[in-house]
């Protein structure tokens, strides 16, 4: 069973020919891949930058809440119209208020 797998393996990744002169010459299945070429290994690099922008949309789009936030307590707008301008809590809009 496990050769079956093997050999399954072997074809996806077209290596048949590596995996039968392999086995004919009952050699240990040992294989050095460049993992940089793997079609995993690109994908998952793509989701890492992707996830890392969105990630750095979403930090710039929360500090902007806050400098938003900051800037309407400096001018007195009381912390419930703040928080329905921002999308902030009203106890993240409290602390802005002690760090005043």
């Amino acid at each position: 069973m496990c050769k079956v797998k093997i050999l399954l393996l072997s074809r996806l990744r077209q290596l048949t020919s590596i995996f039968h002169e392999t086995i004919e010459n009952d050699m240990a299945i040992t294989l050095d891949i460049d993992i940089k070429n793997d079609v995993l290994y690109k994908q998952g690099i793509e989701e890492g930058k992707f996830e890392g922008k969105l990630e750095g949309k979403l930090e710039g789009k929360l500090e902007g809440k806050f400098e938003t936030a900051f800037n309407a307590i400096k001018k007195g707008f009381d912390s419930q119209t703040i928080s329905e301008l921002t999308g902030l809590s009203i106890d993240e809009i409290e602390k802005l208020r002690k760090k005043k």
